[in-house]
Formats: C-alpha cells, sequence, structure tokens
C-alpha cells in the first residue's frame, strides 16, 4: 500500500473529525454566544456616544431657556413702554420692536420645543439600549454555558479519533501528512481524492487537467494540486 493510500484511510478517520468540529462551529449556541459577543464589545462606544449627544443638548436647551427668558424679560419693558408712551411715533417705533421680539420669541420656543423632543428621543434610545445589553449579556452568559456543554459532551469522540489518527499517522511518510494537514486548514474537505480509471478530470470538482499533469500522475506516488480547487489528486 502506498503512502497516498495510506492517507486516504487516514482521511477517513479525519473526516469523523471534521463531523464534529463542523457540528460544533455551527452549534446555535455559538453562533449567539458571537452575536452577544459582538453586540457587547461596541456597546460601551455606542453608549458613549449617546451620553455624550444627550450632554450636548443639555447644554443647548440650557442655553435657549436661559435665552427665552431674557427675551421675555426684554418683551414685558417694551410692553410697559409701550403703555407708558402717549407718542404716536414712539408707540409705532415700540410696537415694530415688540413685533420682532415676538417672531424671535415664536423662534426660540420652537427650538427649545424641538430640543426637548430630541432629548427624549436620546432618553428613549438609552432606555432601549440598557434593556437591550442585559438581554444579550444574558444570551451571552447562557448561550457560552451551552456550548461548552456541548464541547464536553463531544470530547471523549474526539480524543478517541484524535488517538486513532495518530496512531495512523505512523505509517505516512512525514512530508505527505504535513501536506495534508497544511491543506487542511484551507477547510476543504475532502483534500486527497484519486483519480479512478481514464478521467482526466479533477474528482473533486471536474477541471480539465493538462497533458502534463497527466503525465505526472502516471509516476507512482505522485500527488498534483488541482489548480481550481487546490485540492490533492493521485492515480
Amino acid at each position: 500500500m502506498s503512502a497516498i493510500e495510506k492517507l486516504l484511510i487516514y482521511q477517513e478517520e479525519d473526516r469523523n473529525l471534521v463531523e464534529i468540529e463542523n457540528k460544533l462551529k455551527e452549534s446555535e449556541a455559538r453562533k449567539k454566544g458571537i452575536q452577544a459577543q459582538r453586540f457587547l464589545a461596541t456597546v460601551s462606544e455606542t453608549i458613549s456616544s449617546i451620553e455624550a449627544k444627550s450632554q450636548e443638548l443639555c447644554a443647548l436647551y440650557e442655553k435657549a431657556v436661559d435665552e427665552l427668558k431674557h427675551l421675555c424679560e426684554e418683551i414685558s419693558e417694551f410692553e410697559s413702554a409701550i403703555n407708558e408712551k402717549t407718542d404716536e411715533s414712539n408707540i409705532s417705533y415700540l410696537k415694530e420692536q415688540a413685533d420682532k421680539l415676538l417672531q424671535k420669541h415664536k423662534s426660540l420656543i420652537a427650538k427649545v420645543s424641538k430640543l426637548e423632543q430630541d432629548m427624549n428621543d436620546v432618553a428613549r434610545q438609552y432606555g432601549k439600549l440598557k434593556k437591550e445589553t442585559a438581554l444579550y449579556q444574558d444570551q451571552y452568559k447562557k448561550s457560552r454555558e451551552e456550548y461548552e456543554k456541548e464541547k464536553i459532551a463531544a470530547e471523549p469522540l474526539r480524543k478517541k479519533i484524535e488517538a486513532k489518527l495518530k496512531e495512523l499517522a505512523v505509517d505516512i511518510p512525514s512530508a505527505t501528512l504535513e501536506q495534508y494537514k497544511e491543506k487542511r486548514k484551507d477547510k476543504h474537505f475532502p483534500i486527497v481524492y484519486k483519480l479512478e480509471g481514464k478521467s482526466n478530470h479533477c474528482a473533486a470538482c471536474g477541471t480539465e487537467f493538462s497533458m502534463k499533469q497527466l503525465d505526472a500522475l502516471k509516476k507512482e506516488g505522485t500527488v498534483i494540486e488541482c489548480e481550481n480547487c487546490r485540492r490533492l489528486i493521485f492515480k
């Protein structure tokens, strides 16, 4: 039996290990844990942004309210002055100025109202974020615990397979095994394929081999790499 054929036996056993790895990778508990972890990783930044926006709005609101207070005092002074004046031209001027102040007052009232609305929106965002954070913290904790249980449950079989692989590896040349393990990192499994009969196409993806590659495969122990799927092919 050639080294490559021995590697095929090794690969069949390794397939069981890959199935365990894939099952754990696709675990719903793991996916939920990652989802929660990603949210929690950015929540501090989001909270800081909301707090900064809140401080900015509070400062603008206080300034606008202060302006409104002074404006009301100014309007009151103009109204008093109008009541005291008897000269028609002076009264007309004072009324004109008072109207301008009233327009400014109206605009400022709208500004204060908009700021109040924005502050309420920020408060709602903050409240929603706090609830979401609590939910994701709970989700992360539960998902992590569940995933750890799944890993523990799979551990005996995983160790048994790894022991068998170690036993099989003794009969495979180290260079060949290293090439296999390097390819395994690509997560494309199976890795090694045997070209059957007179086929001149990759057994994995169907790509047609060149004459040069086919001639190379005629030599015993030769392994080529498919230029398309990067799998290892021998004959």
